[in-house]
């Protein structure tokens, strides 16, 4: 593919049965391509891993690739592929991705790398970062986010004390371009198969983080906030909704913006088998509180709706597989309710995985991952 390859984002304008998003199939000359496995966005700027690509002798080496539009434009053009220094076979470079800024981080199968943008578009690694006083094993992160100078890395399959996955995350602050360990945060439950750090997301001076248990875990799943005291960061809450039950998978996915969280449950069976839900949080002051629980309006069984969930000020989506008929669903706040506004479904029939991961920012321009292309849209 040719690094000047755009795609035009359609304005999806107010309407409930919503328009075709905009695709780009990454059309690339390997086998094995997971393009969109993980995405992200930060205003202009956004970031799509492709852990599956392919190089010769060097399978699986992995790649990202981050993509610019203009100002006021809706045309995504693709500026950069992000490759770790001396990449290997197997390494799945771009397993997890985040950009912030003028800052993008992903993951190998045992480390994370930092790229700085400069002169344009030209990006470089300043960064290679394994953390520190690991027990023996691969590290393999699988979640991420990057604020300021913040990144955050969540390893849910971390053993601890011999217990497996219980999980840790692993917090980093960068200074003059170093990025120094910061703290080691391990499960408040501390039991195994917690899998806490299945998602972390960062906004501000607030971390929340899931941990969405397995079926060796005492829970159906828990998420929790963490506030920043100078380079100290200490729970300040945990969000459980009342109804969330054993294997709901709560916390498989998180966002954060301002005062409000989202956290998926894509499991969840309160309503129907495995139709799955999201649940909106907000904090006034130090306290957090429920404000709504999000629902797919279609209605399914086994739609694991809430597989991944993105927010901002207005507006929450909320992804689905609905057998392999997928769809992204945004809900639009108004006051302290939630309301359904649109779908988007998938653009490509019977594709399940339509919006496997998704990402928006806070010009209401999001990214679905979509693994092997990927789809922009923008919420009006």
């Amino acid at each position: 593919m040719s690094a000047c390859t755009k795609v035009q984002t359609k304005k999806i304008e107010n309407n409930l049965a919503g328009e075709e998003l905009s695709t780009l199939n990454q059309n690339i000359d390997a086998t094995g391509t997971l393009l969109g496995n993980s995405v992200d966005i930060d205003d202009l700027y956004s970031i799509a891993g492709d852990p599956g690509l392919d190089e010769l002798l060097k399978p699986n080496r992995g790649a990202a690739y981050v993509y610019n539009r203009t100002t006021t434009g809706t045309v995504w053009t693709q500026r950069a592929i992000l490759k770790n220094a001396n990449g290997k076979a197997n390494d799945n470079f771009g397993y997890v991705v985040t950009i912030n800024g003028n800052y993008a981080a992903a993951t190998t199968t045992d480390s994370i790398y930092v790229f700085k943008r400069s002169l344009g578009n030209f990006w470089v690694q300043t960064a290679a970062i394994v953390p520190p006083n690991l027990p023996s094993g691969c590290f393999c992160a699988s979640s991420l986010d990057l604020y300021g100078d913040i990144l955050v890395v969540g390893q849910p399959s971390r053993e601890i004390g011999g217990n497996i996955q219980v999980g840790a995350v692993y917090i980093f602050k960068r200074v003059n371009e170093r990025w120094n360990h910061q703290k080691t945060i391990l499960s408040p439950n501390n039991q195994e198969g917690d899998r806490f750090g299945s998602s972390v997301a960062i906004h501000k001076n607030w971390i929340i983080i899931g941990s969405r248990g397995h079926h060796e875990a005492s829970h159906g799943g828990k998420a929790y906030a963490y506030l920043q005291f100078v380079d100290n960061w200490l729970q300040q809450a945990t969000l459980i909704p009342t109804d969330i039950q054993y294997l709901d998978n709560y916390g498989g996915s998180v966002d954060i913006w301002g005062e409000y969280v989202i956290v998926g449950a894509d499991q969840e069976t309160s309503n129907g088998s495995r139709k799955g839900s999201a649940y909106v949080f907000k904090r006034t002051g130090a306290d957090w509180a429920q404000q709504a629980k999000l629902l797919s309006p279609d209605n399914l069984n086994n739609a694991n709706f809430g597989r991944t969930v993105a927010i901002n000020n207005s507006y929450a989506i909320v992804a689905a597989d609905k057998w392999e008929n997928a769809s992204v669903y945004t809900f639009k706040r108004n006051g302290t309710s939630w309301p359904f506004f649109r779908s988007d479904d998938t653009p490509t029939p019977s594709s399940a995985n339509f919006a496997w991961k998704i990402a928006m920012d806070s010009t209401r321009h999001y990214i679905t991952g979509n693994i092997g292309s990927l789809s922009f849209g923008t919420n009006y």
